[in-house]
């Protein structure tokens, strides 16, 4: 319980600590939103009149280019959610583990969670075949549920756990060894849970090092959506200028 507590105390901490970082930027994303849509409803229906003939003939075309990619675009994310949904919560995982970036951070979480979990069933006195038995039993949409069968297919056909550790990117390599050693319950179960608050150490410190570059990646976005505005903003008139010299 003393453990649960401090995982929690540092979650929350976590937590406020990234609303505070990026309160600032997304109040100005907000912002930029609600001048956009101003630019939108009042200041380029003006522009618009300015410019005829090749003009607005070029821009029509630029806006049904625009529309088409962003159909495109989300037909296509619709595409990968469906498919992402239908296959099992354990293959969802390990993609998810694979994402670019953010894939590191959501393993290092499986690893400490499903760590964690298993030392406290250890601790227990739960056996390896237990435990497998009692996942189980949980809901059969669960990871936990999906590893234990892992496990039992893998036991049953002759394998040791160990093919089903290296097969699966959301379990540690080191779980391995330290169930290869042989150790007693009482001390095996010590070594997960030491091993579980090294992967919660190592997910904390890669939290910091995200919260640290997110914030300059949010005015990052604000710098290009400003600079995209101006451009929305002067290009028709330049346009209108244009024409009015010939």
């Amino acid at each position: 319980m003393e453990t649960i507590a401090k995982i929690f105390t540092s979650q929350s901490q976590q937590r406020k600590k990234l609303k505070s970082l990026i309160q600032y930027p997304v109040f100005l994303m907000a912002f930029l939103g609600i001048m956009m849509l101003g630019m939108r409803i009042y200041i380029m229906p003006e522009l618009a009149n300015w410019n005829t003939g090749t003009a607005s003939v070029q821009s029509q075309v630029i806006k049904l280019v625009i529309i088409g990619m962003l159909f495109g675009i989300i037909v296509g994310i619709l595409y990968l959610w469906l498919k992402f949904k239908k296959k099992s919560m354990a293959n969802q995982v390990a993609l998810l583990c694979r994402i670019p970036i953010f894939g590191q951070l959501y393993q290092t979480y499986c690893h400490y969670y499903l760590t964690a979990n298993l030392s406290f069933f250890i601790s227990s006195g739960m056996s390896m075949g237990s435990v497998c038995k009692y996942l189980t039993l949980l809901d059969s949409q669960s990871l936990l549920h999906q590893i234990g069968r892992r496990v039992e297919k893998s036991m049953a056909s002759g394998q040791d756990i160990s093919s089903v550790i290296k097969k699966s990117v959301y379990l540690p390599i080191e779980l391995d060894l330290l169930l290869r050693k042989g150790s007693k319950k009482e001390t095996l179960s010590k070594e997960v849970h030491a091993l579980s608050m090294i992967k919660y150490k190592t997910l904390i410190q890669k939290i910091e090092r995200m919260i640290l570059i997110v914030q300059p990646i949010l005015f990052g976005i604000i710098g290009i959506v400003i600079v995209l505005m101006y451009m929305n903003l002067l290009m028709p008139m330049y346009n209108s200028m244009k024409e009015v010299s010939k």
